[in-house]
């Protein structure tokens, strides 16, 4: 019994690192996916080049080569959009890109919080089982001062080991 207690102590040591470690990846996880959709939104209100270009010729009373309208209410009179202006290609590609990312961020999240979860059901499962050791243990333990105490200190095996060789002698 002692070393089943002194194992799943162990075990449940471990599993709270781990459950640690899972956290702060998610952590992790969720800024980059901000980050991502962010980056998503940003890219979303870029041009293509090629609509800056018909909204730059458009003149008001003539109409719109896309659409025939005589309204031009997103014309464009200033340079400052074609610093932001990219190619349509590059901006599909890109789009897609950011796609592929936000999917494998979103993956990662939903693995992660699975993960965060068994961890947590595994902790909860040694607790169980390193109390209802400590119980099974005080049953046989109860006379021998601060047992539990010394459990902890990892020094209970070697002074029953030494009254049990006290006895045989």
């Amino acid at each position: 019994l002692l070393n089943d207690a002194r194992i799943v102590g162990e075990q449940k040591k471990n599993v709270l690192i781990s459950l640690e470690s899972s956290k702060k990846l998610l952590q992790t996880y969720t800024v980059q996916q901000k980050q991502y959709e962010e980056e998503v939104e940003r890219l979303n209100t870029l041009l293509p080049t090629e609509v800056l270009i018909l909204r730059r010729k458009l003149e008001e009373g003539q109409p719109c080569p896309v659409c025939g309208s005589l309204e031009h209410p997103l014309r464009i009179n200033y340079t400052h959009a074609e610093e932001t202006a990219i190619n349509e290609e590059e901006l599909e590609k890109a789009k897609a890109q950011l796609a592929k990312e936000v999917a494998q961020t979103a993956k990662n999240l939903e693995d992660t919080h699975r993960n965060i979860m068994v961890l947590k059901a595994n902790v909860d499962s040694y607790q169980t089982q390193y109390n209802n050791t400590i119980t099974n243990l005080t049953t046989y333990l109860q006379n021998i001062p601060q047992w539990e105490s010394k459990l902890e200190q990892s020094v209970l095996q070697n002074e029953l080991s030494a009254m049990v060789k006290a006895w045989d002698d």
